[in-house]
């Protein structure tokens, strides 16, 4: 968990230095956030793993606008992250097999 700890420190760092440089939703940060998903889930943080999914969309709205072609990606994204995550969280697929 230290080194998946270490990256999130480190990860944070960046997307701040990124705010400060470039505004608080700048897209430039999309890849620091994206960076961070795997070590929170490591970490067995999900609601942060979430609150990174979401922000993504988010900051890609709006820096296009909700209704852009380029939100395409990241709702796609969103959408699959939530589907994933119901399937993993939830017992539905116990109740299944």
């Amino acid at each position: 968990m230290g080194d998946h700890q270490v990256s999130i420190d480190f990860y944070e760092r960046s997307q701040n230095i990124t705010r400060n440089n470039n505004g608080l939703d700048n897209i430039e940060q999309l890849p620091i956030i994206k960076a961070m998903i795997p070590s929170y889930e490591a970490m067995n943080k999900d609601k942060e793993a979430d609150e990174m999914q979401d922000s993504m969309l988010y900051i890609t709205q709006q820096a296009y606008g909700d209704g852009s072609a380029e939100t395409v990606p990241a709702l796609l994204a969103l959408g699959d992250w939530n589907t994933q995550a119901f399937l993993e969280r939830s017992s539905i697929l116990g109740n299944i097999r």
